[in-house]
Order: structure tokens, then C-alpha cells, then sequence
């Protein structure tokens, strides 16, 4: 009786304490503020982003995103004193390395390269609109909070280059669901 006690724990045990397989995929959703600047112009904004990861490891993932970021708050909140706007739309395509702190916190990086139209608008007594397209890098870095096996919450910082010398710095809060 014994031995038979023995052998069904030696079988079972290690099947009871095995984790499930970790998810590899993952569907994120940020939004947050930025500012666009470029050509002595600046502007100040919202934004949000639509992103898709493929995870090969616990450190390393695939990283693609859709990237909306409108401006105008610049001309509204300095009561029109600045006359410019900024708008992006684009996609962007890189890894993200992920680091764990602790059991809940990993600090990540992520980097690439993003394809996107910078809408530059300039309003004086005729209004111009100049579109700038093309690949430039991006670079983010941030904190991610893990609640359980599928749901995280993320802050990170995020710059992006964008055609004709024109950038943006935003500050992203994201929520990812792994899959």
C-alpha cells in the first residue's frame, strides 16, 4: 500500500505543480498625451495605440502597432497664440525586451522603426497643410504591472521620429491582454 501511495505521488505530483503554458501572444491598448515638435514648431496632444505581440520568451517579443496622435491642444490652450498642429498616424514594427523586477513588475524596452504621415498645419491668413511621410525609428521604455497570467497594466514613455525632422514625446498608460 505504501509503495502504491508512493508511486501515484512520484506520477501525479509533478503533474499537479506543472504551470500552464505561458501565453504567447498579446493585444494592447494605450492612450496618453504627447507633444510634437520639429521645424520651431510645437504642439500638444492625445494620442492612442493599437498593439499586437508575439512573445518567443518571457524577455523577448515581437512588438507591431497602430499609432493615432492628434495636436491642437497647443493652439487651444495658449488662447491661440500658437498658430500650429501636428497630427500622426502610423504603424510601427519592432522587438520589445522585458526585464522582471519582481513577481508583479517588469521594466521593458521597446524599439524599431514606424511608418507614418506627420500632418503639419499652419494657420495664418491662409492656412497650410504640409504631409510628410516615411520610416524613422522609435524608442519607449516603461514599467508594467502583471494581474495574473493574461492582463497587464503598463506606463511608458515613448519617442518617435517622424519625416522632415518632426518628433513626439509621449506619455502612454496601456492595458494588454495575453492570449
Amino acid at each position: 500500500m505504501f509503495r502504491t501511495g508512493f508511486l501515484l505521488s512520484a506520477l501525479f505530483v509533478p503533474l499537479a505543480l506543472a504551470q500552464s503554458p505561458v501565453p504567447t501572444q498579446q493585444v494592447t491598448v494605450s492612450v496618453g498625451s504627447n507633444t510634437a515638435t520639429g521645424r520651431d514648431a510645437f504642439d500638444l496632444g492625445l494620442g492612442y495605440q493599437l498593439g499586437y505581440r508575439y512573445h518567443f520568451n518571457q524577455h523577448l517579443a515581437l512588438d507591431a502597432a497602430w499609432v493615432e496622435q492628434s495636436g491642437g491642444l497647443g493652439s487651444a490652450l495658449t488662447l491661440g497664440l500658437i498658430q500650429e498642429s501636428l497630427d500622426y498616424h502610423g504603424a510601427t514594427l519592432g522587438l520589445k525586451g522585458t526585464l522582471p523586477v519582481s513577481s508583479g513588475f517588469e521594466l521593458f524596452v521597446r524599439g524599431g522603426a514606424n511608418y507614418g504621415t506627420a500632418s503639419h498645419e499652419i494657420r495664418t491668413s491662409d492656412t497650410r497643410r504640409e504631409k510628410h511621410r516615411g520610416v524613422r525609428p522609435y524608442v519607449g521604455g516603461g514599467l508594467a504591472f502583471r494581474m495574473g497570467q493574461h492582463w497587464d497594466l503598463s506606463l511608458e514613455y515613448q519617442h518617435l521620429d517622424m519625416a522632415e525632422g518632426f518628433a513626439s514625446n509621449s506619455a502612454l498608460m496601456g492595458l494588454g491582454y495575453r492570449f
